[in-house]
């Protein structure tokens, strides 16, 4: 749905033809359209989910536009980016996105600007959450008010008035030759691994001729089941780029 929603929010000809004029403009135009899908992507999961009387559903996000010679990373919430390269014919691994945690200055400074609270709760491993500034007047009168781990995102309805944002936070830069593969993953994937080890996992699955993604969620799977964990959900796309 939500990336129905995204694909569908503006006419993609128009945006193709304004995107192959390049030079200086790419950044520029691709950061716009970004923006207006984003925007519409929350307001499409929120209108659906309202449908279903379930205004607490919500979603992360994390995207890849390539355009020309750019690469143009948005991303809402804890899902990352990450990329691997060659340097000095070492390969070097390095997450592209931060996390939208609501203790992080500038999140805590929006959500209490607009009413809201970051709370660490001990019984989550004393980790920050988003609540609405109604939090405990709804839990007396017996409500299940929403509480997030993340400061932005699509949908959290409830949550919007109290500073969870819609707003994708952008990263663009320009493909180079030594840009081997990029990872867009869920936070199933990286509260187990970080990034050196799915890259290492991507590439032995290729080499080994096995479905990378699968291969590399395959593992995580069983790295939680050797700690006697739950497995979170997990997403991973792998786009290799040499």
């Amino acid at each position: 749905m939500i990336i129905n929603a995204i694909c569908k929010t503006i006419n993609r000809q128009d945006l193709l033809q304004e995107l192959e004029k390049g030079g200086e403009n790419i950044p520029k135009l691709a950061s716009k359209a970004i923006f207006k899908m984003y925007k519409s992507a929350d307001e499409e999961l929120i209108e659906q989910c309202a449908k279903l009387s379930n205004d607490y559903a919500s979603s992360t996000s994390v995207t890849a536009l390539f355009v020309g010679n750019y690469i143009v990373i948005s991303h809402l919430g804890d899902s990352r980016a990450s990329i691997c390269y060659s340097n000095r014919g070492k390969m070097v691994a390095k997450f592209l996105t931060v996390d939208h945690k609501p203790n992080n200055p500038e999140e805590r400074q929006r959500i209490l600007a607009s009413g809201g609270t970051v709370e660490f709760l001990c019984n989550h491993s004393n980790n920050p959450f988003i609540r609405g500034g109604d939090f405990a007047a709804r839990k007396a009168r017996g409500d299940q008010p929403m509480q997030l781990q993340y400061s932005r995102a699509f949908g959290g309805k409830d949550l919007k008035m109290y500073g969870l944002s819609n707003v994708p936070e952008i990263f663009i830069f320009e493909r180079k030759a030594h840009h081997k593969c990029l990872i867009l993953a869920s936070d199933g994937l990286w509260d187990v691994k970080d990034s050196h080890e799915a890259f290492s996992t991507l590439f032995y699955a290729r080499d080994m001729g096995e479905n990378p993604t699968q291969y590399l969620i395959e593992s995580v799977i069983a790295d939680q089941k050797s700690r006697a964990r739950n497995s979170d959900n997990i997403t991973v796309l792998a786009i290799f780029l040499d």
